[in-house]
């Protein structure tokens, strides 16, 4: 699996490097993505994302011209520069939380393994996690810290560690 910061290949998305998924000792095999399907899978990454004019209108109303006007600004450069095309750092990271893939895995899987309903894709992602030792909600808060354009991993401080110095270190002379 692939490290949160990642950026997840268009060609492994659509099944250019198709391998075969074993989950729970069980075989799918894997359909490579029609452009419709880029296009519905593209679709939901986007409705993960708050609309940025939407968003920059809320975060106006009642401030001072300049102020609202510089607001405005920025949500039109955000909404000119998507972060939810794939491809993109932040929809690679949607894709790796399970909702994400439970999204492409139900277009992937589908071709070749039509009787599988929704749940039968969501117990697929949540064997996938469980066999892979993978904090799934941990790479969901990742998916939705990115969508609302939070760092999805914080530096750690070392305050909560309790070897962790109580004083500055003295500077080296």
């Amino acid at each position: 699996m692939s490290q949160p910061h990642e950026v997840v290949p268009i060609s492994i998305i659509t099944g250019q490097q198709w391998t075969p998924l074993v989950v729970g000792g069980v075989t799918y095999k894997q359909a490579p993505l029609t452009w419709r399907q880029l296009g519905q899978l593209e679709a939901w990454i986007k409705s993960q994302f708050p609309d940025p004019m939407e968003t920059a209108k809320k975060l106006a109303e009642g401030l001072p011209l300049e102020l609202a006007s510089e607001v405005i600004s920025r949500g039109q450069e955000q909404a000119n520069n998507p972060r939810w095309c794939l491809g993109t750092p932040e929809a690679s990271a949607l894709l790796r939380a399970p909702a994400g893939m439970v999204e492409l895995f139900t277009h992937q899987l589908a071709k070749f393994q039509p009787e599988l309903t929704r749940a039968d894709i969501e117990n697929i992602v949540d064997t996938l996690y469980q066999e892979s030792q993978i904090d799934s909600d941990e790479l969901g808060d990742q998916a939705q810290a990115i969508a609302l354009g939070k760092d999805p991993h914080p530096q750690f401080t070392g305050a909560d560690d309790p070897k962790a110095p109580t004083t500055p270190a003295e500077p080296i002379a």
